[in-house]
């Protein structure tokens, strides 16, 4: 790499001395293989205990509820300096459409409802569930998750 400078302009710019890379063209390419088409099994998702639970579905609510009171406190500032300071209205707005953010992080965090914990050997993942749905409805999707796929599914208390 040697830096060189032009003499319409006082700014240095980098000029690259090595060759090119080689193209290979397209009829050398290498044939794709395709392997056979094929289901997951249960040993390689590695689950080993799916739930139906009722409750804060969240993995570390601490943490997300302090991230949503800091976005909700930004919020405030930002609606507090709109109504004081009515120059620039721009930030204000963004910094209230930050509160707004904050605000539902905090009401996911402390609402209950129901959620799929499932289970594998190295962690837990949580699928929350439609909140329009009923008990009822959600025993059925676990009653055919049973079925089709034979996990033992405990129902929610």
């Amino acid at each position: 790499m040697k830096t060189t400078t032009t003499k319409a302009s006082p700014i240095p710019f980098v000029v690259s001395t090595s060759t090119p890379a080689i193209i290979i063209p397209k009829r050398q390419w290498p044939l794709v293989k395709f392997k056979d088409k094929r289901a997951i099994t249960r040993e390689e998702h590695q689950i080993v205990r799916v739930a139906l639970k009722y409750g804060r579905s969240d993995h570390r609510p601490i943490i997300t509820l302090s991230i949503g009171i800091g976005l909700s406190l930004v919020g405030t500032f930002g609606l507090i300096e709109m109504v004081v300071a009515s120059g620039g209205i721009r930030y204000e707005l963004a910094m209230a459409a930050f509160g707004i953010v904050g605000g539902s992080m905090i009401f996911d965090t402390v609402k209950q409802r129901f959620f799929l914990e499932v289970q594998k050997k190295k962690d837990v993942s949580r699928l929350v569930l439609s909140k329009n749905a009923k008990k009822k409805d959600f025993q059925d999707f676990c009653q055919q998750l049973r079925s089709i796929y034979r996990y033992d599914i405990t129902d929610a208390t």
